[in-house]
């Protein structure tokens, strides 16, 4: 039995290391300095990676006109995961920096 331990937790590694890592989506990464993209065309059901690109100053709160749409404020280098359930287009800026703006096209997924 003790020699199967060893063995176990040997295979149990080796099956985490073949593992593939999570994969992004369009990844849309936002600094005082700006949005990138400006406009961010997705379908529905896809998942955005939102990026806190800062170098060297802190958070970042992307709003729209009427308020948050559901990424949470961003720490430095933080990212957060978004997925969008509708159609629609979402134009918003980094409240912190309002001149930052930027879009997010959300069309039909395909069939």
């Amino acid at each position: 039995m003790r020699r199967s331990v060893p063995f176990l937790l040997a295979l149990l590694a080796g099956l985490a290391l073949a593992l593939p890592a999570p994969a992004h989506g369009p990844t849309l990464d936002v600094s005082y300095s700006g949005v990138r993209p400006k406009q961010l065309v997705v379908r529905v059901g896809d998942t955005v990676h939102v990026r806190n690109r800062n170098a060297a100053v802190g958070d970042v709160t992307l709003v729209t006109e009427e308020g948050e749409f559901g990424v949470p404020t961003l720490p430095r280098g933080g990212d957060f995961h978004l997925t969008l359930e509708k159609p629609a287009e979402i134009r918003f800026f980094v409240k912190e920096f309002p001149q930052a703006r930027g879009s997010l096209l959300v069309v039909e997924a395909e069939e």
